[in-house]
């Protein structure tokens, strides 16, 4: 027999008062407030660290007395302009070279696809310059063979023999197709930059010109000049020509 109704009251509120039973704390104004540590006496460690993270604070020097100068300093000014002065050069007349074999690497891959990181560099010297030149050439002008389109697969530009290098700096052979003179084009309706490329100068029976009608024709007005030869001076250090081989020889 279950316990009456009055005895079941009691049971609950019993378990009531056990189940909310909790302890309360008294806080006394004798309680002391947490504050910051106390200062350390002696020299803070030497930064070693990168100068440029250098957490240091430099004071600055006191301001000179006076702090206007008393004495007038002469500057005699030329109402006809500076003597001696060159003739003016624009803007643009220092330019940059780029290796030609890794214009695939720093113009683009070929003619639809560009490097975004040069066209916005070239776009910031426009920008101040009004037009920039850049030279594709260098070592590896020197044995460029131009082929045809589509001859290079994987819509490449060109491509090296490595198995080919020769001199000094180990300069590989290369095929190209017209397609890097149509990237060299399209660059230049985007930014404005006009180019001087190299021609090869090494094989002389007969001189392998083929660029030259070629990069006339795409390029057009962005054309700023061939280059015949890449450091003929030092040509005969490099075995490419005898060791009697000169400015005579070069240009005749």
């Amino acid at each position: 027999m279950g316990p009456s109704p009055p005895s079941r009251l009691l049971l609950g509120l019993t378990l009531f008062f056990t189940l909310t039973h909790a302890t309360v704390t008294v806080y006394t104004p004798t309680q002391v407030v947490f504050t910051t540590a106390p200062a350390v006496s002696g020299t803070p460690a030497a930064y070693t660290g990168v100068a440029a993270y250098n957490p240091g604070t430099l004071s600055p020097p006191p301001l000179p007395s006076p702090t206007v100068l008393t004495n007038p300093i002469p500057i005699n000014l030329q109402n006809s302009g500076t003597p001696g002065l060159g003739v003016k050069q624009k803007g643009s007349f220092l330019g940059f070279s780029i290796e030609m074999s890794v214009t695939n690497q720093v113009l683009g891959k070929n003619s639809t696809l560009l490097q975004v990181p040069f066209l916005n560099l070239m776009a910031n010297i426009v920008q101040r310059a009004g037009s920039v030149m850049v030279r594709v050439g260098g070592n590896s002008q020197e044995s460029a063979h131009l082929v045809a389109m589509g001859e290079i697969l994987n819509g490449r530009v060109l491509s090296k023999n490595l198995t080919g290098v020769t001199g000094t700096t180990q300069t590989p052979p290369l095929d190209f197709t017209p397609d890097l003179l149509y990237m060299m084009r399209n660059i230049s309706e985007l930014v404005n930059v006009h180019w001087f490329l190299g021609i090869p100068w090494f094989t002389t029976t007969p001189f392998d010109l083929a660029i030259v009608p070629a990069a006339t024709s795409i390029l057009g007005p962005y054309l700023l000049g061939l280059q015949a030869g890449n450091e003929p001076d030092m040509y005969n250090l490099h075995g490419h020509r005898p060791a009697t081989y000169g400015p005579y020889d070069y240009g005749g």
